[in-house]
């Protein structure tokens, strides 16, 4: 009931027939669900670009009756619109519609789901998690990430997950449902194989390496351009550009360490290293020369303290540091190999 009223708010919002108790109501479903927020800013700017005169008279009937039917509110007639123009009025909360149903792909494929539907597991800055999904696929959950499913639907119509981090799965194998993982812009799909996703929302670069099978991987913008990867295979998607560049032969066992807290950094840029240990750490960084931030780093650690991997990182280098509480400083000149762009 909760999301039929959502997207009832929804088109009467975009069709401007929206009254002022409505709106506030809207607002505050938005700022209760995440899901909710997430969905009105994607709908609202396809909604921008495009005008109802955009859409003849049958693509929007369509997608109204394709609407109302996933909705179950097939009885609601444009009648209920009181109104001295109905029927204008209805044409663009139709429009409205269709525009939503072509977001959605398939009427309402992504309607977002209610918290009570909703399995979330947390791995808070600083510690990991380590759980089995109910179709018996492992996961490892790194820092500061988060992965929710549907409670009611995984491993019934599908096997998909939520990812907002990085995660490591084992994924237990089955030839009638994909396992997916859906991580901002990128999409993963397998049967089943052991991968590692990486995703965090601030992060520039994001990539998914197989350690054992193959995976699929492409964006939600583009489906058909499609990446195979392999055992030892990695793709590091930037986001930036909307672009992937694929890596074969590289040390996944080495890369996927942090599972056993590790931290393995393999010519990465200091501004991405310094990312690593802030959620490992739970410290903010602030880089004051910014001459430093593409300079290279590598090295292993392991149980060193965030101190030791400074102190190390600033000889290697060549800054300085200095703490304040939880925020450290990074200044001073840096003399060092730079970080000429993802190849």
């Amino acid at each position: 009931m909760e999301n039929k009223r959502f997207w009832m708010l929804m088109t009467q919002y975009l069709s401007g027939e929206a009254t002022v108790e409505e709106i506030e109501e809207l607002n505050e479903k938005i700022e209760s669900n995440k899901s909710y927020g997430q969905y009105f800013e994607r709908a609202t700017k396809t909604w921008n670009s495009k005008t109802s005169g955009e859409f003849n008279a049958d693509e929007i009937s369509s997608a109204k009756q394709k609407f109302l039917r996933k909705l179950a509110l097939a009885d609601r007639e444009p009648d209920s619109f009181q109104g001295k123009n109905k029927l204008n009025r209805w044409l663009k909360i139709a429009a409205s519609i269709a525009v939503i149903a072509l977001i959605s792909i398939v009427g309402i494929k992504y309607l977002p789901q209610s918290e009570e539907e909703l399995q979330i597991v947390k791995a808070e800055a600083g510690s990991r998690q380590e759980f089995i999904l109910p179709d018996g696929t492992h996961v490892w959950l790194n820092s500061s990430s988060t992965l929710s499913y549907n409670k009611k639907t995984y491993n019934k119509t599908q096997r998909k997950v939520e990812l907002s981090g990085e995660a490591f799965f084992e994924v237990q194998r089955n030839e009638m449902k994909s396992f997916i993982v859906s991580s901002g812009d990128i999409r993963t799909v397998v049967l089943g194989t052991s991968f590692n996703v990486k995703s965090y929302p601030n992060d520039l670069l994001n990539s998914v390496s197989v350690e054992e099978g193959k995976v699929v991987v492409f964006t939600s913008q583009n489906e058909s351009n499609k990446i195979l990867l392999q055992k030892d295979d990695e793709v590091i998607y930037d986001s930036k550009l909307d672009t992937f560049s694929k890596r074969e032969n590289i040390d996944t066992k080495q890369r996927h360490a942090w599972r056993e807290g590790k931290i393995v950094f393999d010519n990465i840029p200091l501004n991405e290293a310094l990312k690593v240990l802030a959620r490992k750490f739970n410290v903010t960084f602030e880089i004051k020369n910014k001459k430093s931030e593409n300079c290279l780093i590598k090295g292993d650690f392991q149980s060193e303290s965030l101190q030791t991997i400074m102190n190390m990182l600033s000889a290697t280098i060549g800054f300085e540091h200095q703490y304040h509480q939880d925020l450290i400083l990074i200044k001073g000149e840096s003399g060092c190999e730079k970080f000429k762009g993802n190849k």
